[in-house]
């Protein structure tokens, strides 16, 4: 029965993996980093072949193998090393199984594991940045270097897509977007923020990377199923008895193998270019219209379509998609000049007459002020309408100009910023200047000030320690704020009050995402979600977040 409790843990905590979802959006895929100039046209001379990427995860080797190459019990441990890292990852175990792989990747697998290098370090500085948000280890870098070599377009038997190597399954539950248009697995970006979330999770699970890494290779089920059958969490003796498979045995010592070979990449003759990883810290993403072909975009912006489709690996076509939940962001070179971007209307499918008509009687039942509005007394002096129907080829700077507003004073009318995109049909509020002035401070304010502090209700699993993490804090502090003494009951839904904060509220604008709201307010994005209940990172203008304004 000892082994009861702990499954019921661990089964309850698998439940909850469904929530943790994340939208590309770590949007760490819109923050720009400082980095030299590039030569673009370099990255698109870089090769595409991703075949053969699966090498490394499907090799397996078999005890009589390590033994004949090695001598010995293959998981006898020789050595211990105690990690001295904040964040402790795998124990750096020296076995003969681990030896044998690093022989594996300095000798018959050279020129692969180079390969492999060579993609890896091009990623690593975004990889590292958004493992160090998230308060992972940065060595879990490696696991996506062993499953596919960092390949972005990196496809396996299994269906499993992209650098993390993420079956749909997985990749739907943590908000990746898969469809025809486009597959958000191949996104460095995205999907890094997702396999964050999911490591996060087999580690909330298990309380062992090793044990998490075993499930990310063979699913969290299978391994929850052996520990209960075979009476332990060890991960070395679920390895030596055979208990776990073949591929999940040899899984960590290649980690560690990886690890140690990259350590000392010199004296195995390896070379980590780096300068690769400037092409990706150089970009930036802008709102794009929805099914634009790369080519009209490319000629618009003045760069290669094959730079686009570069760029954006997780477009399955040369286009950007038809349908997509909110507005795209396509990367493009962070020097680009986009100003063309600002009132550019997204193509939109021809409605019959008849269409029309009964949108029409729709908003005149959902929003009858609107056309009271457009009736309002008239003067023999012509006047501007109170409103305006978007028509094709419309902007706001061109609605603004014909009716002797300026584009800013148009859009605080209508809860818009000046970049605003408009679509066909789409009602316009249209006011004289005075009125607009009388509204201009109003319409700036984004926060609303508050003067009680952040309080947080603990979710199942959750202890003071994973919110003090989150919200940059320490157990003592909580401790003290709330009261907490040794023999203090904490359960689901206890309410926590997070000291020296302030609480706020946010209007969400424009091209807002969550990385930047939560690093403009000093939160981790994921106590921002976690605080607001967001089950996805996808945010729409005028949502209102719970901030901190200290």
């Amino acid at each position: 029965m000892k082994f009861a409790l702990p499954l019921i843990l661990l089964i309850s905590a698998c439940a909850q993996m469904k929530g943790h979802v994340t939208k590309g959006s770590s949007k760490e895929a819109k923050v720009q980093m400082d980095s030299a100039d590039v030569v673009w046209s370099d990255l698109e001379k870089l090769e595409d072949d991703d075949t053969e990427t699966h090498a490394l995860v499907d090799t397996v080797a078999s005890n009589d193998q390590i033994t004949a190459a090695e001598g010995g019990d293959p998981d006898q441990a020789e050595e211990v090393e105690e990690s001295k890292s904040q964040r402790p990852f795998l124990k750096k175990i020296k076995t003969k199984r681990v030896k044998f792989w690093v022989n594996y990747f300095t000798e018959k697998q050279r020129d692969r594991f180079q390969r492999f290098l060579n993609n890896g370090m091009m990623y690593r500085p975004i990889i590292e940045k958004i493992l160090d948000e998230e308060g992972l280890p940065r060595e879990l870098f490696f696991v996506g270097l062993i499953e596919s070599g960092y390949y972005l377009g990196a496809h396996s038997h299994a269906s499993a897509v992209g650098p993390w190597q993420f079956i749909r399954g997985t990749a739907h539950r943590y908000g990746l977007v898969m469809n025809r248009d486009l597959d958000e697995r191949r996104d460095i970006f995205k999907a890094t923020q997702a396999a964050a979330q999911y490591f996060k999770d087999l580690h909330n699970i298990f309380s062992s990377w090793e044990l998490a890494l075993a499930a990310y290779n063979s699913g969290e089920y299978g391994v929850i199923r052996r520990i209960t059958k075979y009476k332990t969490r060890d991960y070395y003796q679920l390895s030596r008895n055979k208990q776990i498979p073949a591929e999940t045995i040899n899984y960590v010592p290649k980690v560690l193998a990886a690890m140690y070979v990259v350590e000392n990449a010199e004296k195995y003759g390896f070379k980590l270019p780096k300068e690769n990883a400037r092409f990706w810290q150089k970009t930036k993403t802008i709102v794009a219209p929805k099914g634009a072909n790369l080519t009209t975009l490319g000629k618009r912006l003045r760069l290669s379509p094959t730079l686009l489709v570069k760029l954006n690996p997780e477009l399955r076509g040369k286009r950007t998609p038809r349908a997509f939940p909110g507005s795209y962001q396509l990367r493009i070179p962070a020097d680009k000049h986009t100003a063309w971007m600002e009132t550019l209307v997204a193509e939109e499918p021809q409605v019959s007459p008849r269409v029309k008509e009964l949108e029409v009687l729709r908003d005149r039942v959902l929003h009858p002020e609107r056309h009271v509005a457009a009736v309002a007394k008239m003067t023999p002096k012509k006047i501007a309408p109170r409103v305006h129907r978007v028509k094709r080829g419309e902007t706001l700077s061109l609605i603004a100009a014909r009716n002797n507003m300026t584009l800013k004073q148009i859009a605080l009318m209508n809860d818009m910023t000046v970049k605003s995109k408009i679509r066909i049909g789409q009602i316009i509020k249209l006011h004289k200047d005075d009125e607009v002035k009388v509204r201009t401070a109003a319409s700036k304010r984004v926060v609303k000030v508050q003067t009680s502090p952040l309080v947080y209700k603990l979710q199942r699993g959750e202890t003071l320690t994973d919110v003090a993490r989150w919200f940059n804090t320490s157990v003592e502090a909580l401790k003290s704020a709330n009261k907490i003494t040794k023999g203090s009951q904490l359960h689901v839904g206890h309410k926590v009050k997070i000291p020296e904060t302030r609480r706020g509220t946010y209007t969400v604008r424009p091209g807002d995402y969550l990385i930047k709201i939560a690093q403009k307010f000093g939160l981790n994005q994921t106590a921002l979600m976690k605080l607001n209940n967001l089950k996805r990172q996808s945010l729409y203008a005028g949502q209102r977040l719970v901030v901190n304004l200290e």
